[in-house]
């Protein structure tokens, strides 16, 4: 969701879906990086790791997040 929310503000100029993004970006870390641990929890639950759950994909998403809102450009791999 964060990233179709980056790609629509991208294409149509509108902040607004920057700012859900953000939102959307918030919850996540609330929910999936609160307790401390270096990477997102398999599930607000539970208080492990599991790449099949998504993890790694939140955080480029937080990534690419962050890069939008401080206009950074980086190179894409």
């Amino acid at each position: 969701m964060i990233t179709l929310l980056i790609n629509s503000c991208n294409i149509t100029g509108e902040k607004e879906y920057l700012e859900r993004a953000n939102y959307f970006g918030k919850l996540g870390i609330k929910l999936f990086l609160d307790d401390g641990l270096p990477l997102p929890t398999a599930t607000n639950k539970h208080d492990h790791y599991e790449s099949i759950t998504g993890g790694p994909l939140f955080m480029y998403s937080l990534l690419n997040l962050y890069e939008a809102l401080e206009d950074i450009q980086t190179p894409k791999i």
